[in-house]
């Protein structure tokens, strides 16, 4: 305990020599830099607990936002004397639809907070725990050593996949560390309310083709961020914005003539077909809506309606 409250902290696997006499010779920001990173997770950790709880106070409440149900008690008052004149069906009335579905979402977004806040806690101690156990520095040092092994790399002159098979060790420990939480933010909180549709080899094969894609996309995009920064020299660091921002424009590019071509090369079965998207994945709006008006030389006045999905499911047809 005693070594616990000593300054400075000593991670428990290092790449140097943490000995008293090794240490006499550092610098002092390298001495208190990880206890400086501890208190500032925990800091921020503190700060956004104090907004979760003002927001989870807010979720508790059951009253209905007044002026809301003033300006929509007005709308159902009109709305039940146009009917009366036309002799229509009288309808539930708009306030008490949106009182039910007020309810609702505050249940729903109580369970989401309160789930969390507890995500949250879990994710800064293992964070300060991976800081103590020096996990990052034991992952460099096991890459170095699996590319030594395999690939007959060294760290010298393959840095570039050395840091490649590193982020792929932490990816895959980040996303085995945090596969129960999204299970059960899956499969209880989201099923409990209705949202979720997903099967479990539905959630793990997407799971797989997410880490996929990020290695196929990644990889390419860091090999090439680090050899900038390797040959950049001085002013390395507009290379790497200038790098970075045609990387950013690049991806919006492609996304948008991705979904420019999904919708034209269906344009004119969409005039008589609605595609619409396989919805066993989730109820929630997971998919980008683009409302293209498609004219036709033989009918202007004709329109369709295009939707993209963001999800790996394939195209269902609905005629």
């Amino acid at each position: 305990m005693a070594d616990i409250l000593t300054l400075p902290w000593i991670p428990r696997y290092t790449q140097v020599d943490p000995s008293p006499e090794s240490l006499d010779d550092a610098s002092p920001w390298l001495l208190y830099s990880l206890a400086a990173t501890i208190a500032f997770t925990v800091l921020v950790y503190g700060f956004e607990g104090i907004l979760d709880a003002r927001q989870k106070v807010a979720y508790q409440s059951t009253s209905f936002p007044e002026e809301l149900a003033k300006t929509v008690s007005e709308i159902d008052a009109s709305k039940t004397t146009s009917s009366t004149k036309d002799g229509d069906k009288e309808e539930e009335p708009l306030l008490t639809q949106l009182q039910r579905k007020f309810d609702k979402a505050q249940v729903y977004g109580l369970d989401k907070i309160n789930f969390g806040m507890i995500a949250s806690t879990y994710d800064t101690v293992e964070s300060v725990a991976f800081l103590l156990i020096g996990f990052l520095p034991w992952a460099w040092d096991l890459s170095v050593k699996w590319g030594q092994q395999f690939m007959d790399w060294n760290e010298t002159d393959n840095g570039i996949y050395i840091s490649l098979i590193f982020l792929a060790i932490v990816t895959v420990v980040g996303t085995i560390t945090s596969l129960p939480f999204e299970l059960y933010s899956t499969f209880q909180i989201e099923r409990k309310h209705g949202f979720n549709k997903q099967t479990l080899g539905l959630f793990f094969t997407d799971k797989v083709k997410s880490l996929l894609l990020t290695f196929v996309i990644g990889g390419p995009f860091v090999s090439l961020l680090l050899y900038i920064i390797q040959a950049g020299g001085e002013y390395f660091y507009l290379y790497v914005w200038a790098f970075m921002f045609v990387f950013s424009v690049f991806m919006m590019t492609i996304v948008s003539i991705y979904s420019g071509i999904c919708c034209s090369r269906h344009s004119k079965k969409l005039l008589s077909t609605i595609f619409a998207v396989d919805a066993t994945k989730s109820s929630h709006c997971r998919i980008l809506f683009f409302f293209l008006k498609l004219h036709s030389s033989y009918n202007r006045s004709q329109s369709s309606l295009c939707l993209f999905s963001t999800s790996t499911n394939p195209w269902k047809m609905a005629r």
